[in-house]
C-alpha cells in the first residue's frame, strides 16, 4: 500500500528564495514493484548563503590589472579611475569591466542571484550618470543589462544593483561565478566636459547568493 503520511522534513534555520517539498515511495523487496507516492511534505524554506569580493579601481595611479577600459576615456588617479579631460559632455563611455574576483561558490548549489556595488563620485555633483550596469562572462555581457540612471555626487556614494533573487536574466552556475572572467561592467554618461568636471570610480564589489538544495527527511514505516 502507498505511504499514508507525508515525510517530515527539516532544514537549517534561515531565509532564502527557494522552498522544497518531498514525497516518498515504497519498493517491494521481492518483486521490486513500487507503490504510489506519499502525500507531499510541508514546504520548507531553504536558507541562503552568499560570498562577496571587493576590488579597488587603482593603486598609486596604476589601474587595477583586472579592469578593462578605454584608455582614451579613463585614466588612473591615485586609488581611483577617472574620466579623462578630453571626454566631451554627452559621451556614453565604453564599459569599465572588472573581473578576477576570486569567488568560491560551492559545487552543486543553486545560484539565486548576484548583487553588485560601485563606489564613485564626481568632481562636482551630477558630472556623470551611471547609465548601464551588466554582468560579464568571457568578455561579453551575460544576461540583461540594468539602467540605474544614477548621478554622481561630490562625495563618494555607492550604487547597488541586483540582489539575492536576481539572476539578471541569466542562468547562473557555480562554474560561471568561479570563472576568472566573471564580473561586471559599468557605463557612465558624461554630463559635463573639461578637466574640472570628471567622474571618479573608487571600488567594485560583487556578491553571489546561493542555496544548498538539501534537507533531512523522516518517512513513516510501511503499513
Amino acid at each position: 500500500k502507498e505511504p499514508q503520511a507525508a515525510p517530515v522534513i527539516t532544514v537549517a534555520s534561515g531565509t532564502g528564495p527557494n522552498w522544497v517539498t518531498y514525497r516518498y515511495i515504497y519498493r517491494d523487496s521481492t518483486t521490486q514493484a513500487i507503490s504510489n507516492p506519499s502525500p507531499e511534505s510541508v514546504p520548507q524554506i531553504v536558507p541562503q548563503s552568499s560570498t562577496s569580493a571587493n576590488q579597488v579601481a587603482a593603486t598609486g595611479g596604476t589601474i587595477n590589472p583586472n579592469v578593462t577600459l578605454n584608455s582614451s576615456q579613463y585614466e588612473g588617479n591615485g586609488a581611483q579611475i577617472r574620466t579623462t579631460g578630453s571626454v566631451t559632455a554627452g559621451t556614453l563611455t565604453d564599459f569599465i569591466r572588472i573581473q578576477g574576483f576570486g569567488l568560491s561558490v560551492p559545487v552543486g548549489v543553486n545560484v539565486d542571484g548576484v548583487g553588485i556595488a560601485v563606489n564613485w563620485q564626481g568632481q562636482y555633483a551630477g558630472t556623470g550618470i551611471m547609465s548601464n550596469v551588466a554582468l560579464f562572462y568571457q568578455g561579453t555581457v551575460l544576461g540583461e543589462a540594468k539602467s540605474p540612471g544614477a548621478p554622481n555626487q561630490q562625495t563618494a556614494t555607492t550604487v547597488t544593483q541586483g540582489g539575492g533573487s536576481d539572476p539578471w536574466g541569466a542562468i547562473l552556475t557555480p562554474d560561471i561565478a568561479n570563472d576568472p572572467t566573471f564580473g561586471f561592467g559599468v557605463q557612465i554618461l558624461t554630463a559635463a566636459s573639461g578637466g574640472s568636471d570628471r567622474s571618479f570610480v573608487n571600488s567594485f564589489t560583487i556578491t553571489v547568493y546561493y542555496t544548498v538544495l538539501s534537507s533531512t527527511g523522516t518517512a513513516m514505516p510501511s503499513l
